[in-house]
């Protein structure tokens, strides 16, 4: 989504398709998002955000098996 949106804004995607790009991309969302979780000690209190994450993907599902067809 960050390459769609750097394409969006001039950048072409000969380089948003970089492992570089990957990388400057990847590796501070994965230091601000992945890292503080997993420093958690008690993981219960994300147990009402996986029903949440879940409910997503059964939306996210829905809308692309109804969106499917009208794509050529």
């Amino acid at each position: 989504m960050v390459a769609y949106m750097c394409n969006q804004f001039g950048l072409p995607k000969s380089y948003t398709n970089t492992m570089k790009f990957r990388a400057m991309v990847n590796i501070p969302l994965d230091a601000l998002i992945v890292i503080p979780l997993s420093a958690m000690r008690d993981m219960s209190s994300l147990a009402f955000l996986s029903l949440l994450t879940v409910l997503a993907l059964v939306y996210v599902a829905i809308l692309l098996l109804c969106e499917w067809p009208f794509y050529s």
